[in-house]
């Protein structure tokens, strides 16, 4: 634990975390250290939040503060063209209302995940359910329209925006 310079009081404290609860965080001054379920993850202090507003679709990919990307096209397609990948989501354009923001999930946020109808569902019981640590969800981006959250970035598009039969012009959002 030296090179990431946690103390001796610290990793007593740690090691005692091991058999209790997982969750608990550790900080010293190059980073976070999390008791996770089975792992003790080690995250440095780099902080990638932000949030950034899309007032109409972009002619170029938006970079994001973590040097991922998203791509946003118009698509010329049909219904039975498209592809189920999470890192691709695939929305009727007449729900999307613009500004768009891209932001990180926060507590209290909720969705209709895709393939439950209209069933709501916390994020964070999202997260727990796809068995994520708290650093993993930390790295979670949100596309919101409207003041919903139309897709969970790289996980789940939320029902409410998905591409039906009546749809007229689909939009493609990738993440990079």
């Amino acid at each position: 634990m030296k090179p990431y310079h946690f103390n001796s009081d610290q990793v007593a404290q740690i090691l005692q975390s091991i058999d209790n609860q997982p969750g608990n965080w550790f900080e010293s001054s190059s980073g976070r250290l999390l008791v996770d379920r089975f792992f003790l993850i080690f995250s440095s202090g780099e902080n990638f939040g932000g949030v950034i507003t899309i007032d109409n679709f972009p002619d170029a990919p938006i970079s994001l503060p973590d040097g991922r990307s998203l791509v946003i096209n118009k698509l010329n397609s049909t219904v039975d063209d498209l592809s189920h990948a999470p890192y691709i989501a695939f929305m009727d354009e007449g729900c999307l209302a613009f500004p768009i923001t891209i932001r990180r999930w926060q507590a209290g946020d909720w969705f209709c995940p895709l393939g439950m109808g209209s069933k709501r569902q916390k994020l964070q019981d999202f997260f727990s359910n796809n068995k994520l640590s708290r650093l993993e969800k930390e790295k979670v981006w949100i596309m919101e329209s409207g003041g919903k959250i139309a897709w969970v970035i790289g996980w789940r598009l939320d029902e409410r925006f998905k591409v039906s039969p009546t749809t007229n012009n689909i939009i493609q959002a990738v993440f990079l």
